[in-house]
């Protein structure tokens, strides 16, 4: 972060002493990063990096699946292509197993809800084909019709 805000400073600098108008810091990023997005897509694109997100879902700690949840998240809510490296990387199953376990938190467990619903929504039939009839389905299911969640977790199944 140090690194950035000098290398803007200086940009900003060099553009207010060749006499041009002083730039946003906005502006500078935007110079720096056309758009910040597309690193992040190309970033996730990259082979096994998906794989790796989807295999830290497993870890015991949810101080590393919190992250890695709304990483995926995010990425769930993207194009179908973007939905289908999460589901290559065996997604389904592992968020399946994170919803269907009793000892998953409120909050990792209203983000896992969330990524399994925009997965059903905007994925191509095959996905959502994918979907039914696997742990994820069913423990969607149970999250909904049971009294035992409470209302922001069944929102988001």
């Amino acid at each position: 972060a140090a690194a950035s805000a000098a290398v803007a400073a200086a940009a900003a600098h060099s553009v207010a002493v060749a006499g041009a108008r002083r730039l946003s810091g906005p502006e500078i990023a935007a110079a720096l990063h056309p758009d910040p997005r597309s690193a992040a897509r190309a970033a996730l694109g990259r082979p096994g990096v998906v794989a790796r997100l989807v295999a830290l879902l497993q870890h015991p700690c949810s101080a590393v699946q919190t992250p890695i949840l709304r990483v995926l998240g995010n990425l769930a809510s993207g194009d179908s292509g973007q939905t289908d490296l999460i589901v290559a990387a065996g997604g389904l199953a592992c968020l399946g197993a994170l919803v269907a376990s009793p000892a998953c938190k409120k909050g990792l467990l209203k983000e896992a809800c969330w990524i399994l619903s925009n997965m059903a929504a905007a994925a191509p039939a095959a996905v959502a084909r994918g979907l039914l009839g696997t742990a994820a389905a069913a423990a969607l299911c149970e999250i909904v019709s049971s009294e035992a969640h409470p209302f922001e977790v069944k929102r988001e199944a």
